[in-house]
C-alpha cells in the first residue's frame, strides 16, 4: 500500500513539474546591438562582358587577404559549381570539371571567366573592390 501511494506521489510531482515547465514563457526578447547592415556575410556577383582571364583572377583574389568562399564560376557559358576558399583550387576544379582537350588547349594561357560568385564578408570586401574599380551584384 505504501508502495503504491509513494508511485502515485512520484507521478503528482512529474505532473506539476511538467505544468510548471510548460506553463513558463519560451521565449525571451534579447537586445542586439549588432548592425546588420554594416557587418556579415555578403554574397558577391562579379560579371565581366568579354570575360576575364583566370589568371589575372587568381592574382586579384591573392591580393585579398581576408576570407572568402567561391561557390560557382561561369566559364564558355557554362555554370560551374565549385567549392574553395583559395581560387587556384577553383581553377583546378574547372579542368576537372572539363575533359582533357580542355585543360590541353587553356593549360599555358589560362581560360576566360564571365562570372564569379562567391561569398566575403561585407566589411572587407566592399572595400577592396572599390579600391580595384570593381562592379559587383548582390545576390
Amino acid at each position: 500500500m505504501v508502495i503504491v501511494v509513494k508511485k502515485y506521489l512520484f507521478l503528482l510531482l512529474l505532473l506539476i513539474i511538467y505544468v510548471t515547465i510548460s506553463l513558463k514563457p519560451k521565449t525571451v526578447k534579447v537586445l542586439s546591438y549588432e548592425d546588420k547592415t554594416k557587418s556579415g556575410v555578403l554574397p558577391v556577383v562579379i560579371s565581366y562582358e568579354t570575360g576575364e582571364n583566370c589568371n589575372d583572377l587568381k592574382e586579384f583574389f591573392d591580393l585579398y587577404k581576408d576570407e572568402y568562399y567561391v561557390s560557382s564560376l561561369n566559364v564558355n557559358d557554362n555554370e560551374i559549381p565549385v567549392s574553395c576558399t583559395n581560387f587556384n583550387t577553383c581553377i583546378k576544379q574547372v579542368y576537372e570539371y572539363f575533359d582533357n582537350d580542355f585543360e590541353v588547349k587553356y593549360m599555358a594561357t589560362g581560360f576566360k571567366i564571365n562570372e564569379v560568385r562567391f561569398l566575403a564578408y561585407k566589411e572587407n570586401i566592399k572595400g577592396y573592390l572599390s579600391e580595384n574599380s570593381i562592379v559587383f551584384n548582390t545576390w
